[in-house]
């Protein structure tokens, strides 16, 4: 029996007067009260009760332990209360990291809304394009694409990372809209550049092998954002992921094109979006509600 429970069975004999009483309160043996007291004597190492035939009364020791056993049993209640409303209500620290244009386009706008619902939740974001350490760095979340290597995670998917061939209404009012790959040699096709070299486009037909576009254009960006800025203006063709445009493609400011072939900036299969957390974390109410309230909200063409 730990010290914990000890300092109980002290402080029931104290109360109850007697050791039979306390016994029957606890609802253990005599026998083991009386034990236990003695375990505790021992490692406090100075008698706390002096025992006579018809009463019990405490030493100068055991009246300083009493009384501060009150305050700490009380103490400890306290802090069980406290925990029991912490699991009740959700609150506290919770840790994100989601990449910069994930984040920007579909997580921020969701935080005013997620906050008014719970305003006990204190919100960290990191927004990265780095794959995190969730664990090891501390995040009790992360909102990104790829597949799950490590089995201590869990992932629910949020969407896919569908890629959408495209232009402004505008400029297919101008120039005649493809009907085939090759058509896009007549094309202006505004290019997204990684480090030096510019992303290839590749395609495939009814699941067929992948082939590379030709590309022809005058200009390469390196950033999402300001790729799609280009696009919606009007300057040329582009390849975009669909959770990026679906207000412009809802609205037709943005029109497909060959929708029917499917077109990537790689030839592996199209990775999903997930959000990723430790299995030891999945009981956080603040967790449990955050999960809850994106996969309703988070608009990722599930």
């Amino acid at each position: 029996m730990d010290l914990f429970e000890q300092i109980k069975i002290f402080k029931a004999i104290v109360d109850f007067g007697s050791f039979s009483e306390a016994s029957r309160q606890l609802g253990i043996s005599l026998s083991a009260v009386s034990r236990q007291l003695e375990n505790l004597e021992q490692y406090v190492g100075v008698p706390l009760l002096r025992r006579t035939t018809r009463k019990l009364h405490l030493t100068e020791v055991g009246s300083i332990y009493y009384r501060e056993s009150i305050r700490i049993l009380r103490d400890i209640d306290g802090l069980h209360q406290q925990l029991k409303e912490h699991q009740a209500e959700p609150q506290g620290h919770l840790r994100i990291t989601v990449s910069n244009l994930l984040g920007h386009l579909k997580l921020t706008p969701l935080i005013p809304d997620f906050l008014s619902l719970y305003p006990k939740i204190h919100l960290e974001i990191n927004y990265s394009d780095r794959i995190v350490d969730i664990v090891g760095e501390g995040f009790d979340i992360a909102i990104r694409s790829g597949t799950l290597e490590d089995s201590t995670l869990v992932a629910m998917k949020l969407g896919s990372n569908k890629h959408i061939l495209c232009a402004s209404k505008a400029y297919w009012e101008r120039k005649s809209p493809p009907e085939k790959i090759a058509d896009f040699l007549t094309h202006n096709i505004i290019s997204f550049k990684e480090g030096l070299t510019e992303a290839p486009w590749f395609y495939r037909e009814a699941n067929g092998p992948w082939k590379k576009i030709k590309l022809k254009g005058d200009i390469s960006v390196n950033q999402g954002l300001e790729y799609k800025a280009l696009v919606r203006s009007g300057l040329g063709v582009g390849l975009l992921l669909e959770w990026m445009i679906d207000e412009e493609l809802k609205t037709g400011e943005l029109v497909p094109v060959l929708t029917e072939i499917e077109v990537s900036y790689s030839q592996d299969i199209v990775s999903d979006i997930f959000a990723v957390y430790s299995k030891d974390r999945f009981d956080s109410p603040k967790l449990k509600v955050f999960l809850e309230f994106i996969k309703q909200r988070i608009n990722l063409n599930l």
